[in-house]
């Protein structure tokens, strides 16, 4: 990590990273900006358009920045895509530890921990049904990525000597989600 003045900052990118802000939650410490070097000092910004935009509005002269070793503006738009879209690193049923452990443990209702994590009530509704309706099988298979969110759903409807059966029968014929269901 290295300290840039901010004016040695490109955004020419910039058009190409129009999606929407999405706050969930409190905010966490700012990352480094992950940025292409480019001719004579100057940096193309790849990863931390808002970032680098609040840093900017707060007056910031210098900014933390990871230099990335590329080649050409065709390998930045590329590590632009790998910057913006990192790999889901928690499972649906992760989110659903969570949420069941914020209302349990913390004695949150739904509506709050729903505010609280930037979400709808829905989803908070529909986590803790995975949180509480999943036999043990079941919640296995999700972790290991083997059941998707779908398929996981519609499973707690069922009883879990059930669900166990329907997930066997879904390996022994090698069945897809959308045919399991």
């Amino acid at each position: 990590v290295v300290w840039v003045p901010v004016e040695q900052l490109r955004t020419s990118f910039a058009g190409l990273r129009r999606g929407r802000l999405r706050q969930s939650g409190p905010r966490l410490a700012e990352l480094p900006l992950r940025v292409w070097a480019r001719e004579e000092g100057a940096y193309e910004l790849l990863d931390g358009f808002k970032r680098l935009e609040r840093w900017r509005g707060a007056g910031a002269t210098h900014v933390p920045v990871v230099v990335e070793s590329l080649s050409s503006p065709l390998d930045a738009k590329t590590a632009l895509l790998a910057a913006n879209a990192p790999r889901r690193t928690l499972s649906i049923l992760d989110e659903a530890r969570v949420v069941a452990s914020l209302r349990h443990d913390d004695g949150l209702g739904p509506k709050t921990i729903a505010h609280q994590l930037g979400r709808k009530a829905h989803w908070v509704q529909r986590r803790l049904a995975l949180a509480r309706g999943l036999s043990s099988e079941a919640r296995l298979a999700v972790d290991a990525g083997r059941v998707g969110p779908s398929l996981a759903h519609a499973l707690t409807g069922l009883r879990h000597a059930d669900q166990d059966a329907v997930l066997a029968s879904a390996r022994r014929h090698a069945l897809r989600a959308k045919e399991a269901m």
